[in-house]
């Protein structure tokens, strides 16, 4: 008999804007949450002997009691080699970035909610020079990028805001990490 107590929780260990980051020779054996969390604004990743196994199995049936790495927010590159994961409570590695949803729009701003539970949309999600996909809440089939000019308080400044309507998805292209 085995409980998880918690899904999503915190993480061992949580990256926010940083770059260039080898995490070598390091172990998870038991951790009630996620091992690796990396958030909006990081880059270029690379783990090399990373494990995360339950030390002893027989006593610990998870490694982790949800993801073993988890990323939001990763640009660049994402090696991970030489690296073993066994018994995790959820995904051995899930990239993904947060879905917005436009609010109001008016010709070169765009308000963005996040249609979750628990929503909440990191300063850093998106920023100057930044490209968005959007498309269409209707067919979901991309209608164009747009360029952001700046961010704040949930609002995109851009000058093709005439291509979003309310309710339509809005991506952020900065967060697709090529996985190696």
């Amino acid at each position: 008999f085995s409980l998880r107590y918690i899904y999503y929780g915190p993480g061992a260990f949580v990256f926010r804007n940083t770059s260039n980051v080898l995490i070598e020779d390091v172990r998870i054996f038991n951790f009630g949450g996620m091992g690796f969390v990396i958030l909006p604004r990081c880059s270029d990743f690379t783990f090399n002997r990373l494990e995360i196994v339950p030390k002893e199995p027989d006593i610990h049936h998870y490694s982790t009691l949800a993801d073993g790495i988890h990323t939001t927010g990763l640009g660049g590159k994402l090696v991970i080699k030489n690296s073993v994961f066994r018994n995790l409570g959820d995904d051995t590695l899930n990239c993904h970035s947060q879905i917005m949803k436009a609010k109001n729009v008016s010709s070169d701003k765009i308000e963005i909610y996040c249609d979750k539970k628990k929503p909440h949309i990191s300063p850093y999600w998106c920023a100057k020079g930044d490209i968005l996909r959007v498309y269409d809440c209707k067919t979901y089939k991309q209608k164009g990028n747009i360029a952001v000019e700046s961010f704040e308080d949930n609002i995109i400044t851009t000058t093709t805001a005439h291509e979003v309507n309310a309710e339509d998805f809005i991506i952020n292209d900065s967060f697709r990490p090529e996985v190696l």
